[in-house]
């Protein structure tokens, strides 16, 4: 594509003698930088691209994309840009064809249960499909990678950058995907990931305080509130969760015209949530209830505890409903959804049952503990620790919430990054309460692991929280590969020979 019908998408502004050039593809990466490609200067909390532009001139890119002039020999091309992070989304969106028009894209935001939603709409749209031979009509793009056709790819973000997600919805259209299931986070907007998205549906699940707000992240609380709000501005219909205090918020921020339905157990809400129960079998927690819609009623069961997995599953159930799904398919479909990382059972003792989650701050901590605290567990112990150079504020918070419902607590790693993980588990402590030592500090993860199933007793539920679906730990900048399932295996295997 030609450089110059890429600057007309963005806005931007090169000098004319360069806009014939015949661009390749994208990078903003230096180190995949080469011939054809056109670079682009981000901007980001840790890193400025600006820097690696040199280098990037070295690899063989000849144009870029920056916010300032750069110092690069005659023959580089600089389009000039306000925000090169909003450039790059509306020249990827114009280098693949504007794929995104050509997928129903649902949107799903809020501070908890967006993995969960999520993931429980992908697989209702791929249930009730498959039915009909296409198995694989709906792909996922989140936390857990992005999901094509069964095939995963890691993402290093809950929503990937513009160039990642406009690559991806253009596989996604070549390869028969129809719909695209998206969790949206508020660094999705902040950093202009999504911009100029149109999604068809945004899903709102809940907003709480004291997450993502810090240096690294957001500000305030109301820039993180509006934020997420942007999802409901570029969504042409909503399903949200009636019980949040920021529900009307979000649909306020609705486009004039723009419809809405909503889900609830405590507010009048269209999809209205009745008589939850907890289940339980050898190998799942579950809770079960009944949906009303206008003079339509339906049982419906999940296999994830809590009052929270009633309301994900509703909102699950809401968009798949609104999308045409015949009620029944949406009902069986959710009688065998499950999440990976979230409430994830692991096989490893006969008489204990251990649980992997990705409960990171105080208030999803506090609904795991006090969910899995309501099936009457023997002893309910708790794995967790807290991330390195950032949440701070977080630490102590998760102590008082796990002294509050745990009968003992083992603090450890999380992804502790350039900070020391004793620095962490000391922040962490504080937390407690004078005189409470039903605890450990053990700062190895895997280490922690194998106390916790080797001093498992019979009847107890073990909760490994902050990892879920991770397969790495990030030290010292680093991924290092790290897998909790992995480590209870292993240690379960040692444990009961």
């Amino acid at each position: 594509m030609e450089l110059g019908r890429l600057v007309e998408a963005a806005g931007g502004v090169c000098p004319e003698k360069f806009l014939r050039r015949n661009i390749k593809g994208l990078v903003y990466d230096s180190r995949e930088a080469g011939p054809g490609l056109l670079f682009f200067c981000l901007v980001g909390a840790k890193h400025d691209g600006h820097e690696f532009a040199a280098d990037a001139y070295l690899r063989g890119c000849r144009d870029f994309v920056c916010e300032r002039q750069l110092e690069l020999p005659p023959d580089a091309s600089q389009t000039i840009a306000a925000n090169s992070r909003q450039a790059l989304a509306a020249m990827a969106a114009e280098f693949y064809g504007h794929p995104a028009k050509r997928l129903t894209l649902i949107g799903v935001t809020g501070t908890k249960g967006k993995t969960s939603v999520a993931s429980y709409i992908q697989h209702i749209l791929n249930y009730s499909a498959g039915l009909r031979g296409n198995p694989h009509i709906a792909a996922l793009v989140g936390t857990n990678g992005i999901d094509i056709r069964g095939v995963v790819t890691p993402t290093p973000n809950t929503t990937p950058e513009s160039l990642i997600l406009h690559r991806s919805f253009a596989e996604m259209a070549e390869r028969g995907v129809k719909y695209a299931v998206l969790e949206v986070s508020s660094q999705a907007y902040k950093t202009f990931r999504v911009h100029g998205i149109e999604f068809d549906f945004g899903v709102f699940t809940n907003l709480s305080h004291g997450d993502h707000i810090g240096p690294a992240e957001h500000a305030t609380f109301e820039e993180y509130r509006d934020c997420k709000a942007q999802l409901f501005a570029n969504s042409k219909f909503a399903v949200i969760n009636a019980d949040d205090e920021y529900a009307g918020y979000m649909a306020r921020a609705l486009p004039a015209g723009a419809e809405y339905v909503t889900c609830g157990i405590r507010s009048a809400a269209d999809y209205a949530i009745y008589g939850i129960e907890k289940w339980k079998s050898p190998t799942a927690l579950g809770v079960s209830f009944t949906l009303r819609y206008g003079k339509e009623s339906v049982a419906l069961s999940v296999p994830c505890p809590g009052e929270f997995s009633a309301t994900n599953a509703a909102l699950a159930y809401a968009v798949a409903r609104e999308l045409g799904v015949p009620a029944a398919e949406i009902a069986q479909a959710l009688r065998a959804a499950t999440v990976r990382g979230r409430f994830e059972l692991v096989e490893v003792l006969p008489y204990a049952t251990f649980i992997i989650d990705y409960a990171h701050n105080e208030l999803s901590l506090e609904r795991a503990l006090s969910a899995i605290r309501e099936y009457g567990p023997a002893r309910l112990v708790c794995l967790f620790g807290s991330v390195g150079g950032r949440s701070q504020l977080r630490r102590p918070l998760l102590a008082k919430v796990a002294e509050k419902y745990a009968d003992f607590c083992i603090v450890t790693a999380d992804n502790p990054d350039d900070e020391p993980v004793e620095n962490i588990m000391r922040d962490i402590v504080r937390g407690f309460s004078p005189g409470y030592h039903s605890y450990t500090c053990i700062p190895d993860r895997g280490q922690a692991i194998e106390f916790a199933v080797e001093t498992a007793r019979v009847g107890d539920v073990v909760l490994l929280a902050g990892k879920g679906h991770e397969n790495y730990q990030l030290i010292g900048g680093e991924r290092v590969p790290f897998s909790e399932r992995a480590f209870l295996q292993l240690a379960g295997r040692r444990a009961y020979v």
